[in-house]
This record gives structure tokens, C-alpha cells and sequence, in this order.
């Protein structure tokens, strides 16, 4: 007699069944989970504190940054070499504050202005492209003062920020520091 192999059974597509719990999470499972989820929305809570006023620290104006270069003797060029916005001359004030140990001379520049040139400084600025904004190549010519030990301190200041500051706004949009 012939052997006869068992014949194979077909499997049809099956569905998985649905899930079902027969008993509920422990205790202890749900206090973590509700603990995981305080301390989730604490720590976004947390960020918000501290990144939100930050963004509307500037508001919708945003500070520039500029950077100067200083050289040269008599007079001292100081140039602007960069420059993050490109703002009106007319935003923009500066201060060159010259000091040799027993003396200090201050001389305020508000506002810049293309070819200005102010009281008593010995400084005129100019706007190389001339195109009423302060821009990379724009350049201030300082004057020596007589005597020896001058050190020197250029400062622009970005007015809307530093006009209404209480106490006036320390810091400068950029600064340039040479002797």
C-alpha cells in the first residue's frame, strides 16, 4: 500500500484580534504616568519663562551689531566693517571718549550725520557710499590729541533702543578702542 502524506491545511488571511485588558494598569503605573505628565508640562512652563521675554525683549526692531577697525596715526581711521542691519544715520549716535590718565574729553556725536564733523572733537564721519545708512566702509577720522598716553574709545549707540532706557542703555551696537 501507498503511503499517504497528511495534506496541508490552507491558512486563510486572519485578522488580528482586538486587544483587550483583562485587568487594569497598577496603581503604581498610574502615579508614574500622571508624574510624567506634571513634570512634562512643568518643564515646558519653565522654558516659556525663560526663552518668551527674551523674543519680546527687542520687540519688532532688532538691534544691530557693528563691528569696527581701527588704525592708522594722525589722524586714526575708524572703520565700519560689518554690520548686521543697515539703519538711517539718523538712528545712530556715537561717542568718542579720549582719556591719558589725569584727563578724560568726551565728545558726544548725535546724530551722525554724512560729512559731520563735531564742536571741540577733532572727529568727522563719513559716508563713504553715501547712501544715508550706516554700512560697511563707512568710516569715522579721529584727530590725536596733543601730548602723549591718549587712549581712545569709539562707541555707536542704536538710538530707539538707548533713547528711552531707564537707566540709559551701557551698551553700545558696536565699539572701537585704540591709542
Amino acid at each position: 500500500m501507498p503511503l499517504r502524506l497528511p495534506s496541508r491545511r490552507r491558512m486563510g488571511p486572519t485578522a488580528d484580534p482586538a486587544f483587550r485588558r483583562r485587568t487594569p494598569p497598577t496603581p503604581q503605573a498610574t502615579r508614574l504616568m500622571r508624574f510624567s505628565l506634571a513634570a512634562g508640562l512643568v518643564f515646558v512652563l519653565v522654558l516659556a519663562a525663560v526663552f518668551v521675554p527674551k523674543a519680546l525683549e527687542w520687540g519688532t526692531v532688532q538691534p544691530p551689531a557693528i563691528v569696527l577697525s581701527a588704525s592708522g596715526e594722525g589722524p586714526f581711521a575708524v572703520n565700519v566693517t560689518s554690520a548686521s542691519r543697515a539703519y538711517a544715520l539718523d538712528a545712530y549716535r556715537a561717542t568718542l571718549v579720549a582719556a591719558n590718565g589725569s584727563a578724560t574729553e568726551t565728545v558726544d556725536m548725535r546724530p551722525l550725520e554724512a560729512g559731520g564733523s563735531w564742536a571741540g572733537g577733532g572727529v568727522t564721519f563719513d559716508d563713504a557710499d553715501g547712501d544715508g545708512r550706516l554700512s560697511v566702509g563707512d568710516g569715522f577720522a579721529v584727530q590725536p590729541r596733543p601730548g602723549t598716553g591718549w587712549t581712545y574709545r569709539l562707541s555707536i549707540f542704536y538710538v530707539p533702543l538707548d533713547a528711552d532706557a531707564e537707566p540709559p542703555c551701557p551698551c553700545a551696537a558696536g565699539f572701537a578702542e585704540f591709542a
